[in-house]
């Protein structure tokens, strides 16, 4: 009786720190994501030499408004 409950008392303490990781683990995850994104979008249109959210040309005058906007927080989403 008492290794049946023992197995159920380790079983029980490891789905709530499954439970509990798991959430703290997403939450970390997407704050990482919301971090790193800006970076990796830079990075990803220097490398292919336009922007990869609009596909223009990264000197044309339209994507360089849109720059301008998104640097003085008044963000447009394209």
């Amino acid at each position: 009786m008492t290794s049946k409950l023992l197995v159920l008392i380790v079983v029980l303490a490891l789905g709530i720190g499954y439970a509990v990781g798991y959430y703290f683990g997403k939450q970390d995850g997407v704050t990482k994501g919301i971090l790193v994104s800006p970076i990796f979008l830079r990075k990803e249109s220097l490398k292919e030499g336009y922007c990869v959210l609009c596909t223009e040309d990264k000197s044309s005058k339209d994507c360089r408004e849109r720059i301008k906007r998104c640097r003085s927080n008044d963000i447009d989403y394209i």
